[in-house]
C-alpha cells in the first residue's frame, strides 16, 4: 500500500471529501490540473484540520453562558471556517506533502514502466 492509498482510505471516510474535484475524485485522474492538485490537497488538510480542532473543542468545558442550538451552530461554521483559513495559509504542511504525492503519482502513471518493474 502507497501513502496514496493510504490517504484514500482515510478520504473514503469523510463524505465531505467525495464531492466533485476533492481529492478522492482526483485520484487515478491523468488530466487534472495542478490548481485542481492543490486545492484538493488544501481541501483535505482543512477537512482533517476541521475534524482535529473539533476534536480539541471537545476539552473545552462548557460554562453555559452561551448554549443555545443557535450558538452550536456559530461554533461550528466559526471553526470550519478557521480550518479552511489555516489549510490556505500553510496549515500544518499537509497539504504541500499530499500536492506533492499526487503529483509525482501522476508522473508515474504518464510513464510506461520501467523494464525492471515489468520483470
Amino acid at each position: 500500500m502507497n501513502d496514496l492509498d493510504a490517504i484514500a482510505g482515510l478520504a473514503a471516510n469523510l463524505p465531505s471529501l467525495q464531492a466533485p474535484g476533492s481529492i478522492t475524485s482526483l485520484l487515478g485522474n491523468k488530466n487534472a490540473s495542478a490548481t485542481e492538485l492543490k486545492e484538493a490537497a488544501e481541501g483535505f488538510e482543512a477537512v482533517l484540520l476541521e475534524k482535529l480542532l473539533q476534536e480539541m473543542r471537545k476539552t473545552i468545558p462548557k460554562s453555559g453562558l452561551l448554549d443555545s442550538p443557535i450558538s452550536d451552530q456559530m461554533n461550528d461554521m466559526f471553526w470550519s471556517f478557521l480550518a479552511k483559513d489555516l489549510a490556505e495559509k500553510g496549515g500544518i504542511g499537509l497539504s504541500g506533502e499530499v500536492y506533492r504525492q499526487m503529483q509525482n503519482e501522476m508522473n508515474s502513471q504518464a510513464k510506461p514502466p520501467a523494464l525492471e518493474q515489468l520483470l
